[in-house]
């Protein structure tokens, strides 16, 4: 019970507190007296939650639809009806009351694993819930609940002998259960929808103090083979149960236990090295070996050989840690260096590139401003998010952006405190961040990010619209000091940008690639920086997996321009546009225009030199100049008929759309490509990074015919094919199925239906360059693209090209674009043209000189 003398609320406080218990019980909460309730309600769920016991657990969200509806009247905006609303609140009264009736008393839940589960096996675990002193009455029970962005199995209560059979047990003599599946939404169902979740229903006999019950996933003993752990790792794994007490279906939470899933065997291994190096600089590589999903493999390690232009530098026995560090390298010589890592078991990969030069100024930090944990929608502690970030991603700087609707008072100095302990290492720099998660007609969704580590979160209950946050913002904080980014999905409005606050736009996270989407920005005058983030929901920020759920795509990455890590440093280079982004992949990156680097501003006045310099991880496809809406400068990388045998077959849809909605979603390319003879050696489909729903592969009995399927949002997806000599009478045949788009929110309009259609492309064609098919949906022209790899393509590149437009439109911005024949890609932050700039080198105009950035082998001149 709880001791009122040690009462965690104020005496004012508890005595509102009483009666609104009261008045709950005796009239029932209407939508006139929704507001004021949830007022209070609010109030005394946050100093509840500093008592450690969980609130209800979607209170936060709840109350945030209570007020944005209530207040802004948008209901409608919110999907939530007043009069539904209303019985959810009176069932978090009736929660809380109970939790507080049984302060610590009212019931447990235990798990029972075992050690060091791996991801994908299959497995048998129990979760146990011992009854407390409020007896679960007959018609109560329990749900079984699941996470939504995982792809663990489904419990199942129908096949004893199928995967993911969950069986139930009580202590209890005569006390059974019936299983039945209810449709539920939110954090116990569908994130998007109501899905259907397994309930067992109590009958037979009442459970009293100490009664178990117990719940087998995977139980074995009718034939089942296990319970389907995820494919991604965790140090989290939670299948919460929320409890029926007295079969009102007013679901309690209970705090969940979880456990560690580990990876898998070595599949292949990657290097990270710093961007950017002095001569002579003392530098680690590190290695990290992985398995097939991109976890931390476990099991036995293999050994490698680690060369550096021919010469070896280390030796790695077998046997050691999935994460290797070999230090004290130095390069006594300026250029780009790859190392190339050889292991036991017969794999190569080359680490990502590292620039090496004299008096180096600003260097580039590599970091993820966007991910999610289990303190919303996500899975796994925001520790572990953390160190992930920290020693598997090798990321340079990071933030835990959780969704402000999922949080209450404790969670949020939880945060604080996990990023104090990590701001303390000089290697490694977090920033304090949440997501404004408002729907697109309140602004759509913002990543806030605070200088500091004490910042006030300003929650969309408090903030109902896009511009009173950035006056709440701005009243909270001194000049300088936050600053926010709109991203597509749940998409931002740019006719309302503060340009005080507004400092950058996500292009790129695992939803999709939404370069038009910055576009929009621009040509509404807001000048801002392109950033990438992962918006991971996995744990996994900076380096994540490919998930069968809503986020299909690698994640982005944002380039940090800066002169030391600290965060005075890189929160002020995010601040001043002194970024860029890329799809995952470390591509480096100088851009600059007249001497003036990312983010900066130039006059429009006279001849502009535009010089870049891009060291890739892979071989690069094209690097284009844009102004404006226009690429002024274009160069592909693409061989001619004579020159090899290996093809590349890229698809790309467009993301964008008309008016203010949320993007387009994933454009799904099935069907099939047939050379009508045998000519195909093999395929290499391992540019397509979701091996849920993507592949590529020979149709068996022959070698003419390749079947497939490859999703795209914004960005472009390829595989390779190895044949055997190809003519010039050659034509190669494409299939296409007829497909619907794929949605992962709400659109204003209609979902796409792409119709079926067969072409055929003449081989002679590919002697011109690169072969360019546009399919057409409705207002979109999607693109084949097929072209001849060089074998000996390169991965460096620089230009110099003078844009020779007498005086470029004020307004107007210079922008890069790099693509790899991987389909990664890096989008440089804009470079403004203004009446009026300045030219000399400030704080908010960083640069970095290509003439320092050599090694690059390729230079063109236009």
């Amino acid at each position: 019970m709880l001791d009122i003398r040690n009462d965690y609320l104020s005496a004012p406080l508890r005595k509102e507190v009483e009666e609104l218990k009261a008045l709950a019980k005796e009239k029932p909460t209407t939508p006139e007296t929704l507001l004021s309730r949830g007022k209070l309600l609010w109030e005394w769920a946050n100093k509840f939650s500093l008592t450690g016991i969980p609130l209800p657990v979607e209170c936060s969200f709840f109350m945030t639809s209570v007020f944005v509806g209530s207040i802004a009247g948008e209901f409608s905006v919110l999907n939530r009806d007043p009069l539904i609303s209303s019985k959810d609140l009176d069932q978090m009264i009736e929660e809380l009351s109970l939790k507080e009736q049984h302060f610590g008393s009212l019931g447990s839940l235990t798990l029972n694993p075992k050690p060091a589960m791996i991801v994908n096996s299959l497995e048998t675990f129990k979760q146990s819930f011992t009854v407390g002193t409020f007896s679960m009455l007959q018609g109560g029970g329990l749900l079984i609940a699941r996470n939504g962005f995982v792809d663990h199995g489904v419990p199942q209560h129908v096949d004893p002998k199928a995967e993911n059979y969950v069986s139930v047990q009580t202590s209890r003599a005569g006390a059974t259960f019936r299983a039945s599946r209810l449709d539920m939404r939110g954090l116990r169902g569908g994130i998007r929808a109501p899905i259907p979740v397994l309930f067992f229903e109590l009958a037979g006999a009442d459970l009293q103090l100490e009664d178990t019950v117990t719940i087998t996933y995977g139980d074995t003993s009718q034939g089942s083979p296990g319970f389907k752990l995820q494919s991604t790792s965790t140090d989290g794994f939670k299948l919460p149960i929320y409890v029926d007490f007295v079969g009102n279906r007013n679901f309690i939470t209970f705090e969940s236990s979880g456990f560690e899933v580990c990876g898998g065997p070595a599949n292949s291994v990657h290097g990270f090295v710093p961007a950017v190096a002095e001569v002579g600089e003392s530098i680690e590589l590190v290695l990290r070996t992985e398995d097939y999903a991109r976890n931390r493999a476990t099991g036995v390690i293999p050994g490698y050989e680690i060369t550096l232009n021919g010469d070896v530098i280390a030796k790695i026995p077998s046997g050691t840690e999935a994460i290797t560090k070999i230090d004290g390298i130095s390069i006594e010589n300026e250029g780009t260096y790859r190392f190339k890592i050889s292991s036991s078991d017969g794999v190569e990969r080359f680490s990502d590139p590292v620039w090496v030069k004299k008096n180096v100024e600003d260097h580039i930090y590599w970091g993820d401003l966007h991910g999610h944990c289990e303190f919303a929608d996500g899975q796994g502690s925001p520790d572990a998010y953390f160190q992930f970030g920290r020693d598997d991603a090798r990321l340079d700087f990071l933030c835990l952006s959780e969704h402000d609707v999922f949080l209450d008072d404790f969670k949020w100095k939880h945060l604080q405190d996990c990023l104090a302990r990590y701001e303390e290492e000089s290697s490694f720099v977090p920033l304090l961040a949440y997501e404004w998660t408002a729907p697109p007609g309140l602004g759509g969704h913002h990543n806030v990010y605070f200088r500091r580590g004490d910042g006030e979160i300003v929650g969309l209950h408090k903030a109902h619209n896009l511009g009173s946050l950035f006056e709440a913002l701005k009243q909270l904080n001194d000049d300088g000091d936050v600053l926010v980014i709109p991203h597509a999905h749940q998409i931002g409005d740019w006719k309302q940008a503060d340009a005080e606050l507004v400092a950058g736009v996500e292009v790129v996270s695992q939803h999709g690639a939404f370069e038009w989407f910055g576009q929009r920005y621009l040509d509404f005058g807001h000048h801002v920086g392109f950033v990438g983030g992962s918006d991971n929901h996995q744990g996994h920020p900076g380096y994540s997996s490919a998930s069968p759920t809503i986020v299909e795509s690698k994640n982005g990455l944002t380039a940090a321009l800066a002169q030391a890590l600290n965060s005075e440093k890189v929160f002020s280079a995010i601040r001043n546009r002194s970024v860029y982004a890329t799809s995952g992949e470390r591509i480096l990156l100088d851009f600059n225009v007249d001497g003036i680097g990312m983010g900066g501003t130039i006059q429009p006045e006279g001849v502009h030199k535009i010089s870049a310099a891009i060291a890739g991880t892979a071989a690069l496809q094209q690097i284009e100049i844009i102004r404006g809406d226009n690429i002024i400068y274009s160069r592909h990388f693409a061989s001619t008929l004579g020159q090899a045998n290996v093809l590349r077959i890229a698809f790309h849809s467009s993301s964008s759309v008309d008016g203010h909605d949320n993007p387009r979603g994933y454009r799904i390319w099935k069907g099939w490509l047939d050379f009508g003879r045998d000519i195909i050696q093999e395929i290499d489909s391992s540019y397509l990074f979701n091996f849920h729903m993507e592949y590529a592969e020979i149709r068996k009995g022959g070698r003419s015919r390749i079947d497939f399927e490859i999703h795209t949002r914004g960005h472009s997806d390829a595989i390779v094919l190895k044949l055997d000599e190809l003519l010039i009478s050659d034509v190669i045949t494409m299939h296409l199925e007829e497909t619907v788009e794929s949605a992962d929110s709400r659109f204003i309009r209609a979902r796409d239906t792409m119709e079926s259609t067969q072409f055929q492309l003449p081989v002679s064609d590919l002697a011109k360059g690169t072969v360019y098919k546009e399919i057409f949906t409705g207002s979109y022209g999607d693109l084949v693209q097929l072209n001849i790899l060089d074998p000996d393509a390169t991965w460096d590149a620089e230009l110099v090209f003078e844009d020779t437009e007498e005086i470029a439109a004020d307004g107007e911005h210079y922008r890069l674009r790099v693509e790899q024949i991987d389909g990664a890609t890096a989008w440089s932050s804009p470079i403004a043209i203004k009446s009026g700039a300045s030219r000399a080198r400030t704080d908010d105009d960083r640069i970095m000189s290509s003439a320092a950035m050599t090694g690059s082998n390729t230079v063109e001149r236009g």
